[in-house]
């Protein structure tokens, strides 16, 4: 899956007015905010390549609710780049 389609693939699930799960942003999560965070994942160094699966969607979540609010508990531990805290 290219990045691009990871993103629709994540607005699916998070995206206002279309999102399964969009009550988890309160139907505010724009494709913007989406492609910030996938670009966070991507870049970011960690143990779990990315694959642009739901562990990937998992953690763009996870970016986005830190990125919203820093105190925010997570699923899976994000450390966001000095920049985007």
């Amino acid at each position: 899956m290219n990045k691009k389609e990871f993103v629709n693939y994540c607005f699916d699930f998070y995206g206002k007015n279309k999102g399964i799960y969009k009550d988890f942003f309160n139907n505010t999560c724009t494709k913007k905010e989406i492609i910030k965070a996938v670009n966070i994942r991507i870049n970011a160094p960690t143990k779990i390549p990315f694959e642009g699966d739901s562990i990937d969607r998992e953690l763009v979540r996870d970016i986005m609710f830190k990125i919203r609010d820093p105190k925010s508990i997570t699923e899976h531990k994000i450390n966001l780049p000095k920049e985007d805290a």
